[in-house]
Order: structure tokens, then sequence, then C-alpha cells
């Protein structure tokens, strides 16, 4: 399953109304060479493997990681938590996926109950369309046509639609969106070991922290989980979470969590959403995991990277600029432009020269940093 483009028609938190991102390609693509850094859903539809939103602190990067979290989440399981619409009272989404073959576009709108104890949003209207994709489609899909209509029964008045019947497949994981607990690293450690190997893990682990012989997962018979720990020449540990976070590095734990993720996304597709890829890590380790996923020796199944960053200097990795996605806040409203669409920049130079240049409005507002240093002074 693929999210192709999603649109907020009466806004989400501090997106503007209307707001709206497209995940497929606005440029030309040259079929007569190897495009590594796309993936071809169907002939003429593709797809990029990576996607980049940039901006600076507070324009809502992780606000749109988050949205994007909350509609994959929502197409697994027809539901979505009040957790996340925070003061907000309704709520309408619009989105066109990919699946199986076919292209499906969801309609829907949603109210808070009047219940205090009610977990999830209640749904107010909605619909759920599908077509097949056909070669004089536009590449944003802006005149699909589509015949088969209402193919879902509605669930008005419930709070789980009627999208979740459908199962559709989806192998997303979230890093550093939501709070990694021990049941998301250890299924991950099993799901490694299980595909790679039983070494396997380890073998990751010493990419970032060669010091560590063995970290591996514990089902305890309450079903919680407990971890085996060992450094080198040390005896062995039974530790928790905790423990692990406590002893390792924040980058070797983000890192551990962050490249054991894409490794099984490789052999099971799907998307991996990270926020601020670059906390934590230097440069040339983000570097190296992107160029693991354009290798498609190695990403076998079109397993595509969603992430934001602050490094300008990640935006020269890809030959590409339509999959950067440049986020501003105005007071309280947040808008995004495409780098593509919304600027006349030089292709044939760098795009991290131009972001430093402030070519797309995006750095710290210089007037307001003389405003502090005049306070310091004073």
């Amino acid at each position: 399953m693929k999210l192709l483009k999603f649109k907020v028609p009466n806004g989400y938190k501090m997106l503007e109304k209307g707001f709206e991102v497209s995940f497929l390609t606005k440029t030309r693509v040259n079929k007569s060479i190897e495009n590594d850094d796309l993936i071809e859903l169907e002939p003429g539809l593709f797809y990029p493997l990576e996607t980049t939103f940039i901006g600076k602190n507070s324009s809502g990067k992780t606000s749109v990681l988050l949205l994007i979290h909350l509609i994959i989440s929502f197409i697994r399981s027809g539901r979505i938590p009040v957790s996340f619409m925070a003061d907000q009272n309704s709520f309408s989404l619009e989105f066109l996926f990919y699946d199986n073959g076919y292209i499906y576009l969801y309609n829907g709108s949603f109210v808070r109950s009047s219940l205090n104890n009610t977990a999830f949003m209640i749904i107010e209207t909605e619909s759920l369309r599908r077509t097949t994709f056909k070669n004089n489609y536009k590449k944003d899909l802006s005149n699909i046509s589509f015949l088969k209509e209402n193919i879902i029964i509605p669930n008005i008045g419930s709070d789980t639609s009627g999208i979740a019947k459908y199962r559709f497949n989806d192998t997303s994981i979230l890093v550093d969106i939501i709070s990694q607990d021990s049941s998301n690293l250890a299924t991950i450690i099993d799901a490694i070991k299980n595909i790679y190997g039983k070494d396997s893990f380890n073998v990751l682990v010493k990419l970032f922290d060669d010091s560590i012989e063995l970290i591996d997962a514990i089902r305890l018979d309450d079903s919680s989980v407990a971890f085996k720990f060992k450094r080198v020449n040390q005896p062995e540990m039974t530790v928790s979470i905790d423990y692990l976070k406590a002893v390792l590095s924040s980058g070797t734990y983000r890192g551990i969590y962050l490249f054991a993720a894409s490794l099984l996304s490789f052999r099971l597709g799907g998307d991996i959403l990270i926020d601020e890829i670059e906390k934590s890590f230097n440069k040339n380790l983000i570097e190296n995991l992107l160029i693991l996923f354009n290798d498609k020796r190695i990403n076998k199944k079109g397993a595509s990277l969603i992430y934001s960053t602050h490094y300008s200097e990640l935006l020269d990795h890809s030959n590409r600029c339509d999959n950067i996605n440049v986020l501003h806040r105005n007071g309280d409203v947040i808008t995004v432009n495409n780098m593509c669409t919304s600027y006349e920049i030089r292709t044939d130079l760098s795009k991290s020269n131009q972001f430093e240049q402030n070519a797309f409005d995006n750095l710290t507002n210089y007037d307001r940093l003389m405003d502090l240093r005049r306070l310091l002074l004073k």
C-alpha cells in the first residue's frame, strides 16, 4: 500500500485549510535509464523512494509526519484516536492510495463524541471509491475517474470506518514519531533474526557500538518483554528497555532502531516514517542509509522513506527536487510548497547551496536574531 496524496479540507492543528501533499513524481521520468530513486507502481505511475520535509524550527514538520502516520494507521484500523486531535472537535480527510492494482479515493468527516470516555472520533460521513490506473491520467491524478462508487458500506455514527474490513496490505514502520516501547523493539529484533539469520541483529548493533556483543528479546510468562544484554568481556544480563535506553548512547539506540526497521522494510515493503532523521547521527551515516534504500538489489519490495530534516546537505543526495517539500509557518498557519512546482530553481546547482542562500525563505530570521542579541547585550 502506498499513500499517493492527501488533503485536509478544513485544517488539522495549525495546517492551513486545504493543506495538500502529493507523493507522486511531478517531472518527466526518463524511462531509457535506470531510475533507482523511483518505484514504478504501475507502468507510468512512479513513486519516489524518499520524500523529504524541510523547514526551520516550528514550521510544521512533526505535525505533517504525525498526520501521515494518522492516515496510514486509519487505513489499517479504520479509527482516528481523539488524542490525535488536540482541542479540535471536528476533522475531515481526503486521500488517494494505491494497493494491489487499484487506486482508492477516501473522503470522510469526523466529530468528537459528546461522551468523555470515548477514545475515537465518530464518523459523520465517509465514502471509498476505486479504479485502475490508466496511462492518460495526469501526473497528479487530478483527472482520475472513479466508476465504481460506494464500494464500502459507510459506518455513519460508528467510531470504526468500513475501510477497516478491507485489510489493506501495509507494513509501514514509524520511528521516533511515537515512542518506541519494548514490544516494538522486540518485534523488530525477532523479525530481523527470522529474515536475515540469528546473528544478523547483533551484526547491526556492532555498526553503532562494537563494545556490545549481544542484544536479544525475551518473552516473559506474564507477556511482558525483557532483553538479554552483554558487553564484550562482561557477563550477560537480563535488562529492561529503560536500562537499554540508559546505557546506550542516544545515537546508538536510535540508530539500531532505524536501521533495523529499514532492513525489515527491505523484505516487507511499506514506508519508514522518521522525524528529524539527522538527530543523533552524523551526515555520513544517513547518506549510507539512503544509499541502501536506493539499491534495488537490497530494497526488493519498494520500501520508501518519508522523513523530515534540518540538514540541507541531504537535499543533494537525491537527483530529484519534486520529492522535497518546504514547510513554512506564518503566525498560526502552516503551509507547504513543493521545491519543483513552487520555486524557480536551477536544478543544475546544489540544492543545499540554494537553501543556505535562503532561496526558499527558510533560514532563521536575521532580525529576530538581532533582537535577541540586543537583549543579551542590554
